[in-house]
């Protein structure tokens, strides 16, 4: 049976999205840009001085992350989910060493506050991630629920990168699922489909990079912590 990808089959793709909250695209990125992707984040401070917390806006500085956010295999599926002209709006570089909790059951756009056609998330794995390295759960369906309650957990005075203070509140009736993702593989994630992250649980840091876009000209909310500042991705045509 052929694997369904939005490269193969972009409408039933597109219908499975739109059904479960997110899909899995295998193969976006190469083992290599994977490693050239790592190789940047070790050079960014929260590597160097051994803290290893999540940075945020990595496309600001430029290079490899601003490709892997305008990526034209990427970026073309992103404008079919927002439904028009995706722009950036927002990245972030998890490291995720071995012991570090996973953040709390949440909804992005429970951040962001765009319109629910309007945003969406593309998470990359930029090595093979499962249930024991601390890989996403996600529960499909719960997208059409909209914007679910939320109950604090947590430290508050846990740094906002690493912590999430409100977990989202999912109905009983949504079974979690935890996918197995294979490097270079991009979730694709609705911005009301509840979605968490395990615990590391093994002995080696767990890389994965969070992009995420804004139909062009929409209403969002900045944070004071993610500081979302929507821009133009340069198109190129893919080789």
């Amino acid at each position: 049976m052929r694997e369904i990808t939005f490269q193969a089959d972009p409408q039933e793709a597109y219908r499975q999205y739109s059904e479960q909250g997110y899909f899995c695209e295998p193969a976006v990125f190469s083992a290599r840009e994977c490693a050239a992707l790592i190789d940047a984040g070790l050079s960014l401070p929260s590597a160097r001085d051994g803290n290893l917390l999540p940075v945020m806006n990595v496309h600001k500085i430029g290079g490899v992350f601003l490709d892997a956010m305008r990526k034209p295999a990427l970026l073309g599926v992103m404008d079919r989910l927002v439904q028009g002209r995706a722009n950036g709006l927002h990245s972030q570089f998890y490291f995720t060493p071995p012991n570090r909790q996973g953040l709390g059951c949440h909804q992005d756009n429970y951040f962001a506050e765009a319109k629910p056609d309007a945003f969406a998330s593309a998470w990359i794995a930029l090595m093979d991630i499962s249930v024991e390295n601390g890989g996403l759960y996600v529960y499909p369906g719960s997208h059409r629920e909209g914007q679910l309650p939320v109950r604090p957990v947590g430290d508050q005075r846990a740094d906002k990168r690493q912590a999430v203070y409100e977990e989202a509140v999912v109905p009983a009736h949504y079974p979690r699922v935890d996918p197995a993702i294979r490097q270079g593989t991009v979730v694709f994630l609705h911005g009301y489909v509840a979605h968490g992250s395990h615990s590391n649980r093994s002995a080696s840091n767990r890389y994965a990079l969070l992009n995420t876009y804004i139909r062009a000209r929409e209403h969002y909310r900045a944070g004071q912590t993610a500081t979302r500042e929507e821009f133009e991705l340069e198109r190129h045509a893919p080789l």
